[in-house]
């Protein structure tokens, strides 16, 4: 894996950085009914772009 330490998400894409990661759970966690994950996070990024 090359992306974030302590995610599961095989393959990150190395555009994926800790901090974009951090900042996608900020944006969004107000969003959900529940606690994101850095998964989630890495997911939702993948999705939008």
């Amino acid at each position: 894996m090359n992306g974030p330490p302590g995610t599961s998400v095989e393959k990150t894409p190395p555009w994926i950085s800790p901090e974009l990661v951090q900042e996608t759970l900020d944006v969004w966690r107000p969003y959900y009914g529940f606690s994101l994950t850095e998964r989630d996070a890495i997911e939702i990024l993948l999705a939008v772009r």
